[in-house]
């Protein structure tokens, strides 16, 4: 499966406004700098209510904010990486995801790997994420967690980061990381861009959920059928659909920023063209609470032995009362 096959065969829109520069800027395969020292960086200690630290070190292009149970939230049992997608280096924009993964006791690690819309070239997204996580590690264990925690991690990445998520998992020994049991990439995609795409995903071994939406035209579902295709035969992956709905008031999109769960407890000020866009599309609904969420809650929780990997179940419900609300295997 060549991927070069589906850039050029088919062409959507990305954050035109400013990709634009991106294709006058020459993009490469990944630079990934393996030599780069990890050292414990500096970070603020703030907090999100009453049940979530915050260990902010997000200054830098390859920082990174931690979030962390505490008080009334289940104590800490896993490490979670949430890899968000180009432009979205404000948590705000999954907020309400992240809150939830916390409370349900998660620490989840939030690499930042961009400075600005236009730094650094997308080539060094995967080295700037590699080396947040690994500098996040530091901090833990300077506030005093136990780095058992992560002797394996859990990944979900939306867009980009569903790209950057599939380079890490492909890569652990290489990279030095941690291995990565589950991974769930939503709407996964680079535009225009190559920084971050591998030719192969053949030590891809995590249990891995695909999820791309029927009206994407931001990346379609070129990337979603390139790492499908590339991960032929593998048992513990299961490639989903999500398609639009509408009955009487309900209505659900099935559109690239269906994933966007906002709150503003998390806002960092970074007001880009990304976070514009999510101030005025992001929405919670079905899609989130019964879908996403839970989809990433059950693999964590089932791994192999998640009920989709058994081919004989071709759908996921997200609505007792509307059984027609659902995402499908796709085919």
């Amino acid at each position: 499966v060549s991927y070069r096959r589906y850039n050029n065969s088919m062409r959507y829109s990305f954050l035109s406004i400013f990709f634009s520069f991106g294709l006058m800027l020459g993009i490469s395969s990944p630079t990934l700098g393996l030599s780069d020292k990890v050292k414990l960086p500096k970070y603020k200690i703030d907090s999100i209510g009453q049940d979530i630290q915050v260990l902010d070190a997000s200054q830098k292009a390859d920082g990174f904010w931690i979030y962390l149970p505490q008080r009334n939230a289940k104590k800490a049992d896993n490490v979670v990486v949430f890899m968000h997608g180009y432009g979205a280096y404000n948590p705000m924009i999954f907020g309400s995801w992240i809150k939830h993964l916390v409370t349900q006791g998660n620490i989840v690690i939030y690499p930042r790997y961009q400075k600005t819309l236009t730094r650094p070239l997308p080539k060094r997204f995967v080295r700037n994420a590699m080396q947040g996580i690994k500098e996040a590690f530091l901090v833990l264990e300077d506030v005093g967690i136990d780095s058992r925690l992560w002797s394996s991690l859990d990944i979900v990445g939306h867009s980009y980061g569903g790209v950057i998520s599939s380079n890490l998992a492909q890569n652990i020994e290489a990279y030095g990381l941690p291995p990565i049991e589950n991974l769930m990439i939503c709407s996964a995609g680079t535009g225009p861009f190559k920084g971050g795409i591998l030719e192969t995903y053949d030590r891809l071994a995590s249990n891995l959920i695909i999820i791309d939406s029927n009206h994407d035209t931001t990346v379609g579902s070129r990337f979603s059928k390139y790492i499908n295709g590339l991960t032929e035969g593998k048992q513990n992956k299961v490639y989903l659909n999500q398609r639009s709905f509408k009955k009487g008031s309900l209505k659900l999109t099935s559109h690239h920023n269906e994933p966007y769960a906002l709150d503003v407890a998390f806002d960092n000020g970074v007001r880009n063209y990304t976070v514009k866009k999510a101030l005025r599309v992001g929405k919670i609904n079905i899609l989130d609470t019964e879908g996403y969420w839970k989809l990433f809650d059950s693999l964590m929780r089932e791994e192999q032995k998640f009920s989709l990997f058994n081919k004989a179940n071709t759908e996921w419900q997200l609505s007792q009362e509307h059984p027609e609300i659902k995402l499908t295997v796709a085919k």
